[in-house]
This record gives structure tokens, C-alpha cells and sequence, in this order.
């Protein structure tokens, strides 16, 4: 089930003393005339934990659960009819699923999942045929080293990577077994996202900083032989390091990054790394800071020109007057990556609730952000979609 409603940019906000709380249509009424429609695409099954689009950007894979470490499921949606591929998930009996991906191709995809209960616990990944909506083998690939953060493919879909606790694994796709036994190590902090270069030689990882070190950064590996392809990493002795993109021509890696202050990260930048040369090209300034507690409120995407960059994050919550009642201001940024000139910028306000996952399609024109709403004892749950980058709004 789909709905459609307007949001608007926050000019004024008034604060009254009561209000009845809302549904997940009245979550962004308009708040003035200028306004960018979205589509809020209901839910039922749980909460959203995850989200991947399709390398076509056709399609968009929404992983959910229905409470802590139970079983849970990836719904598929049609992101141009704005409705399902089909009517039932694709089921996770094993635990809740906390990451997604597409291989290159489209034709698999990946769902991380956890299930811990009391000393127990069953962590892995699964592997789907997305057009026969089957499991490719039916025993999940163990993991052993804690909770699958983030997942990517390579583009020759050959290998499968992802970022644990204990390290980046390394799944050998065809032959459903690692490529090493023992992930690669990241010790410098903890890891919050990964990239494979286009020609698939080359893994970015990057890491938040831990209590205590100086700063985050990015590691990139040899993927063939499974080691550092350089000893240093390209630090953000800063802070933080949400996210990272590799240009199509593989040249150029961006990093979403970011200050930290009593937990909570202030996105402020997009930085450009020269990926032959290891060194800094640009900093991108973000137009506001913005704020967030966690890296999965943050997104970069390049067209598949390489020409623009886009850059999607949670700016600011202003609440009301109550938790219940707040404005979450998203912003997109695209910039122009050769003159390195931000060219759009929009805000996207959402009333009530919470947002969660943010992802920006491959071409950049749609922008999917994971939503969730509590009305008495009943949740409504699903995902908010946005054509973006001067698109027009509406379906």
C-alpha cells in the first residue's frame, strides 16, 4: 500500500499546547506552498532496518523486523509504480536483518541477519534470486566475528564483502565459502561502510573513530590478496567517516564526514580522495551541519556519468512539543564533481516520527528513507520516497 503526500520547507514553527497525534499520511502535511511530494510506502511487517537499490534503480529491497532478533523478512518494491513487486516478503526465519545488497547484475541479492537470545546467538547472510524470489542456497552463510553492519558486491560479482565487528569477511559468490578464512583486520575503529573500486581490485572501508583515538578514516585493500594496499589510511583526524562512493572511473573515492560532540555526529563535509595518488582533493562543505546518531542517517551516491555527486543526510530534529511532534529537516546536496560546485540543494521536512536508513538510487533522482511513527500502541512503519535532483515532485 502506497500513500502520497506533500512536504514543504520549514519556514515558522509555532508551538501549541496539545495536539492529537497523527497518521503516517498526516506525518508530512504541508507546512507552506513550496513543496517536493513523496510516497509513503506502508509497512505492516515491522520495522525498517535496512535498504538497497537495485542497480538499475528499478527496484528497492526493504529489510524489516518486527521486534529485536526475531524472525523478519525483505520486502521488494516497484520504484516506479510505487507498489510491490510481489505481495509477500521474502522471509528471514532465522533473526532480524541488518543489511542489504544487490550484486551488479541485479539478479542476487544479500541480507545480512542477527537473532542473539540471552548467550545465544545466530548471525549470517542469506542469498536470494531476486527473479525467482528464492533462497540461491538454503543454508546461510555463517558468521562468526558479530553483526553484518553493511554489505557490497563487486561489480564482476565475484566477491561479496562485509563489515563486522571482527573485521571485513570476504565471501568467494560462486563457490558460497570465504575467500579467507580470518576477516581483514581494521583496528584503528569501528567500521561504517565499504565500496568496491569499479574494477573490482580495490575495497574501501571506512571506520568511526573509537573513545580515546584520534580519528576516523578509510582503509583500502588489494582484494585479490586480501591485504592493505597501502599501510597508511586516509584519515579524518576530525572525526567521523559515514560513508564512502567510488566514482565510475574509479579515480576518485568521497567519504560523507563528520565532527563528534557528546555523541552525536555534525555531518559537515564530503571530502575527495585521490585514489592513485592516496592524497586529499577537495571538501566539500555541506550547506547546514547536520546532526545524527547514527551513519546509516547519511547517504553519497555519483551518477553513473561520474559528473555529479550526490550527498543525502538527516540535518536537524526540531521537536515541538513532544517527542510524538517534531520536523526532521533531510537534506540532498548534488554537486558538480569537476568544478567541485555545489549545484542543488533541498531541504525535505518530515513531521512526527523518526527516520531511519537513508539511500540515494544509483542515478541520484530518488531518495529512500527508512520512517517509522508510534500512535498509541500501534506503529506505523514503512518507507518515504522523493524524486529528487529536479525531478518533479509528485508520481
Amino acid at each position: 500500500m502506497s500513500h502520497t503526500f506533500t512536504l514543504a520547507i520549514v519556514l515558522v514553527v509555532a508551538q501549541q499546547p496539545t495536539a492529537p497525534t497523527p497518521s503516517a499520511s498526516q506525518a508530512a502535511a504541508p507546512l507552506q506552498a513550496r513543496s517536493r511530494r513523496a510516497t509513503f510506502l506502508r509497512s505492516d511487517e515491522g520495522f525498517v532496518t535496512s535498504m538497497a537499490f537495485s542497480p538499475d534503480g528499478n527496484t528497492l529491497a526493504v529489510g524489516y523486523a518486527r521486534a529485536p532478533d526475531t524472525a523478519s523478512g525483505v520486502v521488494l518494491w516497484d520504484v516506479a509504480g510505487r507498489k510491490r513487486v510481489v505481495e509477500k516478503p521474502l522471509p528471514v526465519t532465522e533473526g532480524s536483518v541488518s543489511s542489504l545488497a544487490f550484486s551488479a547484475d541485479g539478479k542476487t541479492l544479500a541480507a545480512g541477519y542477527v537473532y542473539v537470545h540471552h548467550s545465544y546467538s545466530d548471525i549470517g547472510v542469506l542469498l536470494w534470486d531476486v527473479a525467482g524470489r528464492k533462497r540461491v542456497i538454503q543454508a546461510p552463510l555463517p558468521v562468526r566475528e558479530g553483526r553484518v553492519e553493511s554489505m557490497a558486491f563487486s561489480p564482476d560479482g565475484k566477491t561479496l564483502a562485509g563489515n563486522t565487528p571482527g573485521g571485513v569477511v570476504l565471501w568467494d559468490v560462486a563457490g558460497r565459502k570465504r575467500v579467507v578464512e580470518k576477516p581483514l583486520p581494521v583496528t584503528e575503529g569501528r567500521l561504517s561502510s565499504l565500496a568496491f573500486s569499479p574494477d573490482s581490485k580495490t575495497l574501501a572501508t571506512s571506520y568511526t573513530r573509537l573513545r580515546g583515538t584520534p580519528g576516523g578514516g578509510v582503509v583500502l585493500w588489494d582484494v585479490a590478496g586480501c591485504k592493505r594496499l597501502i599501510q597508511a589510511t586516509l584519515p579524518e583526524t576530525r572525526g567521523q567517516v559515514a560513508r564512502v562512493a567510488f566514482a565510475p572511473d574509479g579515480k576518485t573515492l568521497a567519504a560523507a564526514c563528520g565532527l563528534e560532540s557528546n555523541s552525536v555526529v555534525f555531518w559537515d563535509s564530503v571530502m575527495l580522495w585521490d585514489v592513485a595518488g592516496h592524497k586529499r582533493v577537495m571538501q566539500l562543505l555541506l550547506p547546514a551541519r547536520a546532526s545524527a546518531r547514527a551513519s546509516a542517517r547519511a547517504s553519497l551516491a555519483f551518477t553513473p556519468d561520474g559528473k555529479t555527486l550526490a550527498a543525502a543526510y538527516v540535518r536537524a530534529s526540531l521537536v515541538l512539543y513532544n517527542e510524538a511532534r517534531q520536523t526532521i529537516i533531510i537534506s540532498v546536496t548534488l554537486w558538480d564533481v569537476a568544478e567541485h560546485k555545489l549545484v542543488v540543494e533541498e531541504s525535505l521536512p518530515v513531521n512526527y516520527g523518526k527516520v531511519g536508513v537513508l539511500v540515494v538510487s544509483p542515478d541520484c533522482k530518488t531518495l529512500a528513507a527508512g520512517y517509522s511513527l508510534v500512535r498509541g500502541l500501534t506503529w506505523d512503519n514503512g518507507v518515504l520516497l522523493w524524486n529528487v535532483g529536479g525531478r518533479s515532485g509528485g508520481n
